[in-house]
């Protein structure tokens, strides 16, 4: 289930996992030979500690502390994995969009300038003023030779 990159396919794996758990619990107190005890109870009998073991290691006895426990345990795995889960799926999704960046940068700029500012992005946060030269030129032609083409030849050409 944390293999699928879904956090609800990990809540709801959970939340089976716990109902499921819960009624094989319940099944087990229905059996007629079943002992259902409380820790409370079992110490507040007095009984020596060889007493108390053997009720609690008794394989047909059933304690409410253990299904709190083993339910606690199964919400905080379920909580852990959905959290990672979410936090993996976040970051190949940052991932993702950077790379998606870079590509678009790299059709319009070279790829040290490319490196260079997705490496160092307070250099796109802080205004820059420095002389520039411009170059406007035209080829002779091209206008009427674009009309002629058709665009994928415009844009090869």
């Amino acid at each position: 289930m944390a293999l699928s990159y879904k956090p609800a396919i990990v809540v709801w794996t959970g939340i089976a996992t716990i109902a499921t758990w819960s009624a094989g619990y319940l099944w087990e107190l229905s059996l007629p030979e079943t002992l259902l005890f409380s820790s409370r109870q079992v110490l507040d009998k007095g009984l020596g500690i060889d007493e108390v073991l053997n009720t609690i290691l008794d394989p047909n006895a059933v304690g409410l502390a253990r299904l709190t426990h083993q339910i606690v345990f199964l919400v905080l795995v379920t909580a852990i994995l959905t959290l990672t889960v979410w936090r993996s799926r976040r970051l190949v999704r940052k991932q993702v969009a950077a790379e998606a960046q870079r590509l678009s940068l790299s059709r319009y700029f070279s790829p040290n300038i490319v490196r260079e500012l997705s490496s160092n992005e307070s250099a796109l946060q802080r205004p820059k003023v420095q002389p520039a030269a411009v170059l406007f030129a035209d080829i002779v032609g091209f206008t009427t030779l674009s009309e002629r083409l058709d665009p994928k030849s415009l844009v090869d050409l």
